[in-house]
């Protein structure tokens, strides 16, 4: 939750810091900082169950959860000083913005609604497989350390291709590839087959 928070803090500050032309960029790069995160996560994972065994990734996660607390609650607000502003400004209420963006809710709305359920695919039908076709813990958490390296490298490029032309040249991609990705999962029954 925590993290949560720091991100759409993170966020609302690049909105008011970062200039037009390079907003998508700069939170690509936020995007970013999770997706090394879902790497280093499940590669870390991966070596303490092959070594120590599926319970060891409990305390592992308790303590990687009291070190990400302890991190943002050292970190400053840096958006402080918006809210300081919108206090003394006064501030819409949710129905008012909800009826005055209504029609990029409705759209926008909907293809981010359509990427995040596509993105939760992933995390949901992929360690379901894996365990359907016999892939052991260590071996699906890595499959899921490679993807994230993937998308690592990709974070960047994406803010740079949304700056220039826009979020449907990354959006289309992305949901096509997801999808063409669920389709042929029940092709796959091993390592490698699922990893590609």
């Amino acid at each position: 939750g925590g993290l949560r928070r720091q991100s759409s803090l993170g966020s609302g500050f690049i909105i008011d810091a970062a200039p037009p032309t390079f907003r998508a960029r700069a939170l690509s790069t936020l995007g970013g900082v999770y997706r090394v995160g879902l790497f280093i996560g499940p590669v870390l994972a991966a070596f303490v169950v092959h070594r120590w065994g599926i319970a060891a990734v409990f305390p592992l996660a308790a303590a990687t959860s009291l070190l990400a607390a302890a991190i943002v609650q050292t970190m400053p607000d840096l958006s402080a000083q918006t809210r300081e502003r919108e206090r003394a400004e006064g501030r819409e209420s949710v129905a008012a913005v909800l009826w005055r963006f209504r029609r990029a809710f409705v759209t926008l709305g909907g293809a981010v609604a359509v990427i995040g359920a596509s993105r939760a695919l992933r995390l949901s039908v992929l360690p379901l497989w894996c365990e359907h076709v016999g892939l052991s813990a260590a071996a699906t958490s890595l499959v899921f350390g490679i993807a994230a390296a993937v998308d690592m490298m990709l974070f960047y490029p994406a803010g740079w291709v949304m700056d220039h032309y826009g979020r449907a040249w990354v959006a289309f991609p992305v949901v096509a590839s997801m999808t063409v990705g669920v389709a042929l999962l029940p092709l796959t029954h091993s390592f490698a087959t699922i990893l590609a």
